[in-house]
Formats: C-alpha cells, sequence, structure tokens
C-alpha cells in the first residue's frame, strides 16, 4: 500500500521557500510511520539524546555506606584484639605476683620452721653435726671424706671431687635417718626422687639448712623443703 506522506506545515514551507532550502532536506528530519510521523531524535542543550521528551536520570546507590559498614567492623575486631591482649598481659602479670608471694611465704614458713625445730631438737642436730664433723670433717677440697660419704650412701665412690658431688646429688636420704643408722640403728631408706623424700620429711624429720652451711658433705645431701 503505498501511503501519502504528509504535507509540510505552512510556516515551514514559506521558510524553506524563503530560505532557498530543499524539500528533501526537511524530510530527512522526520520519521515516517503507518501511523503519521515522529521527529527524530535530536540532542537537547544539555548534550543529552532525547527521543520522544526528556529522559529520567537513573537513581544512584549511595556512595560509601558499604565501606563505612567496613571501617565499623575492622575497628571492633582491633579493639576486641587488644582487650584480649590486655587481659591476657595482666593474667600473665597476676600470676607471676602469685607465684611470686607464695615462693615468700614458703621461704617464711621455711625459716619459721628451722627456728622452730632447731629449738625443740638441738640436742638431734648437734648428733647429726658432730657425726659429719668426725667422720667428713669440714673440708672442702679433701677427695677421701668424699669417696667415703659415697660408700656409706650405698654408691660408687669416683675419683674426683666434682664427680663425688654429681652422683651424691642424685641420691635421696633422710640425714636424721642416716646418722642413726651409722650409729647402729635401722638402715636407712633411699627415696627414688626429690619429691618421694620431701614428702617423708614433712612428716617431722627435718634438718635445717642454716646448720649445714658449714659441714659441705652434709650441705650436700639437704633438699629444699616447701611446707603448705
Amino acid at each position: 500500500m503505498v501511503k501519502n506522506l504528509p504535507h509540510a506545515p505552512i510556516g515551514v514551507a514559506k521558510e524553506t521557500m524563503t530560505n532557498g532550502v530543499d524539500l528533501s532536506q526537511y524530510l530527512a528530519t522526520l520519521d515516517i510511520s503507518s501511523n503519521g510521523y515522529t521527529p527524530s531524535a535530536t540532542s537537547s542543550e544539555s548534550g543529552e539524546t532525547e527521543v520522544g521528551g526528556p529522559q529520567v536520570s537513573q537513581a544512584k546507590a549511595p556512595v560509601g555506606k558499604y565501606n563505612k559498614r567496613n571501617r565499623v567492623k575492622r575497628h571492633r575486631k582491633a579493639a576486641e584484639k587488644a582487650a584480649k591482649a590486655a587481659a591476657e598481659e595482666a593474667e600473665r602479670k597476676a600470676k607471676k605476683e602469685a607465684e611470686k608471694a607464695a615462693k615468700l611465704e614458703a621461704d617464711k614458713k621455711i625459716k619459721e620452721g628451722s627456728r622452730s625445730a632447731a629449738g625443740n631438737n638441738t640436742a638431734l642436730y648437734d648428733n647429726v653435726i658432730d657425726y659429719f664433723d668426725a667422720t667428713y670433717e669440714r673440708l672442702e677440697d679433701r677427695l677421701a671424706a668424699w669417696q667415703l660419704l659415697c660408700v656409706h650412701v650405698g654408691i660408687d665412690p669416683e675419683l674426683s671431687i666434682t664427680k663425688c658431688k654429681e652422683a651424691l646429688s642424685k641420691v635421696f636420704i633422710n640425714i636424721v635417718d642416716f646418722v642413726a643408722s651409722q650409729k647402729g640403728g635401722p638402715p636407712f631408706k633411699r627415696f627414688e626422687s626429690a619429691g618421694e623424700l620431701r614428702r617423708y620429711i614433712r612428716k617431722g624429720k627435718v634438718f635445717p639448712l642454716g646448720l649445714a652451711k658449714d659441714s659441705p658433705c652434709l650441705r650436700c645431701l639437704l633438699i629444699n623443703v616447701f611446707f603448705k
């Protein structure tokens, strides 16, 4: 079917004739369809293409909202980490202080116990000291005395004082029982460990460390005992 072209508006025709513009140039700006014509797309003053009317600008998501949420999350994690580290450090310090206080209290009890025991068992302690002085003397560099002590406690004597001391440091016996045995009493017991000997000593057979400071052989056989 052949469609008739729309007639140009009178005003336009006059302007076309006046300015000498070819009619074909005007027709080129028209979009011919079955229902008539529609002006072709033109550029607006804003530089944007408009088809059939002004375009609607698209809505944009809020800028920075996601980044702000991440910053808050990072700050929260950093604060939690710092708080945890501070709590752990405080716990370590408290534990260290508690251990220090416990040691001081244990040392205090040992000293008090030694003084009390020394007052109640003076004769017993004098007997032990006299035995060690008469048998092993108080000479640090006397190898024969160290070798004799090794034999008396039940281990093989070594060829040097250093080796004798090292061997004796692994012998765990009660001094009171040892001296009593050497003087004809019942056999003394050799314990497997310092802990086992310590539990036995707490029952009452304690020898004060302070009284053994002038007797090298006697001092070598003593261990620390902590009372709770």
